[in-house]
């Protein structure tokens, strides 16, 4: 389930601390049909009105204790609710402690769980249309690192595989790094795609409460690794930062995957020499 933008960004004026999904009022949740109703016939840059979080919890039993990086997620929320509402009026948030259910759980919320966390998970983060915050900055007191932590770059390598960097007529950015005060530095701090070979040697490197984790996330990248790379037709980085060599290698093996892409916007990267816009690649099916 999805939340509301405006009662979250509510909620914590208030000062109130997220409670699970289970124990949240009704009011508090927005609906499938409403979602649709607010995409409408859709926009030109197929935004959703949708913002996934990306976040470390601050301790094993509730992930935000102090309302802390809900504090910051809502005065996000409301610093770009202005651009939102060109084609939104309201957004649903998606946040693995109101979003899906929580211990305890009756056996059919085990069930929810568990095909929310095998089925759905990569969905909020790597669809093309989503708007992923991501809190690289969590709570000194809560003693973890994002860039550590195994779940988290899992859902920020997710995020930044296939989404544009720039779009046309929504004036915000599909990635932004919490982690930074400044809005410009918020936009920018986006890395380069990484493939489902680069990505189990970097989650191998991170930290998991479940050790069994790091076996479930790889599957579940390369899974989504496939379905996307393989059947996506244009990736435009236009104007992200320039690549280093390793950015650049990561990216070849992404393409390796590519089997029905057409486009690959590079303009304003560093790649490309003069003015030129597009790489337009001429590719017969078994290619």
């Amino acid at each position: 389930m999805l939340v509301r933008m405006t009662w979250l960004i509510e909620y914590s004026r208030r000062g109130g601390i997220l409670t699970r999904r289970q124990d949240l009022p009704p009011e508090a949740f927005i609906s499938l049909r409403e979602l649709q109703d607010l995409y409408g016939e859709g926009n030109p840059d197929s935004v959703l009105p949708i913002i996934a979080i990306s976040y470390c919890w601050e301790t094993a039993s509730h992930p935000d204790p102090h309302g802390t990086q809900l504090a910051k997620i809502a005065s996000t929320m409301e610093a770009q609710r202005s651009l939102y509402a060109k084609f939104f009026g309201e957004m649903g948030v998606m946040m693995d402690w109101i979003s899906m259910y929580q211990k305890e759980r009756t056996p059919q919320e085990q069930l929810g769980f568990q095909f929310a966390l095998t089925e759905t998970m990569d969905l909020w983060y790597a669809h093309q249309g989503t708007t992923v915050y991501m809190l690289t900055a969590p709570p000194e007191r809560s003693g973890r690192s994002y860039s550590d932590s195994g779940w988290p770059t899992y859902e920020r390598c997710s995020a930044e595989q296939i989404k544009k960097f720039f779009l046309l007529e929504a004036k915000w950015k599909l990635c932004m790094d919490l982690g930074r005060e400044d809005v410009k530095d918020m936009e920018q701090q986006r890395a380069w795609p990484i493939g489902p070979e680069d990505f189990d040697t970097l989650i191998e490197t991170k930290k998991f409460t479940n050790g069994a984790d790091s076996n479930a996330v790889k599957t579940l990248f390369r899974k989504m690794s496939a379905k996307q790379l393989g059947g996506i037709k244009k990736l435009d980085f236009f104007s992200m930062k320039t690549p280093n060599v390793t950015d650049c290698e990561r990216l070849g093996r992404c393409l390796n995957l590519c089997r029905q892409l057409e486009t690959l916007d590079l303009a304003g990267t560093g790649l490309a020499e003069g003015k030129s816009t597009k790489i337009e690649l001429l590719l017969s099916p078994s290619a």
